[in-house]
C-alpha cells in the first residue's frame, strides 16, 4: 500500500469514528404561550422548546438560546447565518429567506375582539379593514396585512401589549391562535371568556418551523434535518406532542 493510500485510509477511519465535533449554535426565539414559555424558575420551557432540546440531545451540539421581542428575534435570524430560529411561521415571504428544518405545528390564527365591545364576527377579511388592529412588529400577520392594504395597524413589540390595549378598548382587534390568547389572558389576569373570534385568517395557516436562514451552512442545515427525522423515527417527537396535546393535520 502506498503512503498516499494509507493516508486516505486513515482519514476515512477518522471520519467514521469522529463524524463531526460538537458545536455551539446560537438560537433565537420569543416568548409565545404554549410554544416558548418562561417557567416559574425563570428557565425556558414550552412545547417548541422541548422539541429543540431533543434535537440538540441528538446532535450533541450546545444551544445558546436568547429570548427577545419578535422583531429583534426575526432580524437576528435573518441577518446572521447559522443562527437557529423557532417557532417561525413559514409563509411565502419567508420561504426564500429560510430553510425549514422541521414542522412544529400548523398555526391557526384568528382576529379576536371583546364580546361587549360591539365588534362582532365578520364574513370576510375586507370587513376587518374598518377596525383598528394591534399587531406585533415583523410578525406573520403584520407582514400579510401590510401587503393587503391594511392601514389601520397599531404596531407593538410584545403580544401582551396588544392584548392589554384590547381590554382597554384602545384597539378593536388583535390576532392570535386560540390556545395562545386564552393562556395569555389568564396570565395577565384578564377574563378569557370576554374574548371571541371575529374571523379566521386562513391565508396565514402556515407551518410553524424550526429554521436557519438561507445563508447558513448547507452541512448544518442537513445535519438538523436529519436530526429532526431521527426524533420523528425514534418516537421522541411523538412523546413531546402527546404531552403538549399537539396534533398535526395529515
Amino acid at each position: 500500500m502506498t503512503l498516499w493510500a494509507r493516508a486516505i485510509l486513515v482519514c476515512s477511519l477518522l471520519l467514521v469514528v469522529f463524524p463531526g465535533r460538537a458545536k455551539t449554535i446560537n438560537v433565537v426565539t420569543e416568548y409565545l404561550n404554549h410554544y416558548q414559555m418562561k417557567r416559574p424558575d425563570g428557565s425556558l420551557g414550552g412545547y417548541s422548546t422541548e422539541v429543540v432540546r431533543a434535537l440538540f440531545e441528538h446532535t450533541q451540539d450546545t444551544p445558546v438560546i436568547r429570548v427577545m421581542p419578535w422583531a429583534r428575534t426575526y432580524r437576528q435570524a435573518l441577518l446572521k447565518p447559522n443562527t437557529m430560529i423557532y417557532s417561525l411561521a413559514y409563509n411565502d415571504i419567508r420561504k426564500p429567506r429560510f430553510h425549514c428544518i422541521g414542522v412544529l405545528d400548523i398555526e391557526r390564527l384568528f382576529f379576536w375582539g371583546l364580546k361587549d365591545s360591539g365588534v362582532g364576527p365578520v364574513s370576510s377579511l375586507a370587513n376587518m379593514q374598518k377596525y383598528i388592529i394591534a399587531v406585533t412588529k415583523s410578525s406573520n400577520p403584520e407582514q400579510y396585512l401590510s401587503q393587503n392594504g391594511f392601514d389601520n395597524l397599531v404596531r407593538i413589540v410584545k403580544p401582551e401589549q396588544a392584548l392589554g390595549m384590547l381590554y382597554k378598548q384602545r384597539v378593536d382587534a388583535v390576532i392570535s391562535a386560540r390556545a395562545s390568547i386564552m393562556e395569555r389572558a389568564r396570565k395577565m389576569g384578564k377574563a378569557p371568556e370576554r374574548l371571541h373570534p371575529l374571523f379566521e385568517l386562513t391565508a396565514l395557516n402556515h407551518p410553524l418551523c424550526i429554521a436557519f436562514n438561507r445563508k447558513s451552512s448547507r452541512a448544518l442545515v442537513q445535519k438538523y434535518r436529519r436530526a429532526f427525522r431521527a426524533i420523528e423515527k425514534n418516537g421522541s417527537l411523538s412523546d413531546i406532542r402527546k404531552r403538549w396535546n399537539v396534533t398535526l393535520s395529515p
